[in-house]
């Protein structure tokens, strides 16, 4: 005879499941919300508590607050690790990667013509994929950098500086020239470049 209980909707077996599928996905729900969160407001050092040094400073700059570039190296590293890929991963096909991944950036633009900053235009699944795109050149920059041994942060520091000295405001302020194109600069490479290290 059936039960008249109200509740005796489901099995007790089938209802089990489903209460333990309910608490499963609650628990990836919140999972996710707190490593987006955590990830959009990072911890920062409160004042009187030491401050933030030099190289924090640094690396703040270098990696947008949030992530550094050094922590992108140490999650490539322990990537392909995990997946015994560093045998792949020599600097020739980091660098035909990286190309290969500039292409696909590339095809996003094509034949949208010239397009406004911030592209207003474009809906949110055109502005994920592009994202997408620009992580994977990320990524294969920053892990290039990190197996050819070069320190990205300060080599693009470096260059940034360089760039200032081969192009002085007073000379190319307004102009797509390049330096070697302005006036009073066309000599003056060989100084740019012997020079640098008295500046930085």
């Amino acid at each position: 005879m059936q039960s008249s209980r109200p509740w005796n909707f489901l099995p007790l077996p089938d209802l089990s499941r489903y209460l333990f599928r309910f608490w499963f996905w609650a628990g990836e729900l919140f999972r996710i919300v707190f490593c987006v969160v955590g990830a959009r407001f990072p911890a920062r050092k409160m004042k009187g508590e030491g401050g933030n040094s030099d190289e924090d400073s640094r690396k703040e700059a270098v990696g947008g607050g949030g992530v550094t570039i050094e922590e992108l190296q140490r999650k490539m590293a322990e990537f392909a690790r995990e997946r015994n890929w560093d045998q792949f991963h020599s600097p020739r096909n980091l660098l035909l990667a990286l190309v290969g991944e500039v292409g696909e950036l590339s095809e996003i633009f094509q034949w949208k013509g010239e397009v406004p900053k911030g592209l207003p235009d474009w809906s949110v699944a055109e502005k994920e994929h592009l994202g997408e795109e620009l992580s994977d050149v990320l990524l294969y920059l920053v892990r290039l950098a990190d197996i050819c041994g070069v320190d990205l942060g300060e080599a693009a520091l470096r260059k940034v500086k360089k760039n200032g000295l081969k192009y002085p405001v007073e000379r190319c302020k307004g102009s797509s020239k390049k330096y070697t194109q302005l006036a009073s600069v066309v000599n003056e490479e060989f100084r740019v470049d012997n020079v640098i290290d008295e500046y930085i």
